[in-house]
């Protein structure tokens, strides 16, 4: 997947807003980066619980 790939998927995810994107972001370094981080490391992100964590 390359990053403008990942980065629409990360804008499409429901209930998903702009501010915890971007601490997902953060938290990875890059957008196809999130869609490798484990559910603990999701989780550990501000705003993104068990059922976010499942949708990405």
């Amino acid at each position: 997947m390359d990053e403008s790939d990942a980065y629409l998927r990360l804008a499409l995810i429901p209930g998903l807003g702009p501010i915890t994107a971007q601490k997902l972001l953060d938290r990875a370094g890059s957008p196809a980066a999130v869609f490798r981080l484990g559910m603990g490391d999701l989780q550990s992100v501000d705003g993104v619980g068990g059922e976010r964590a499942r949708r990405i």
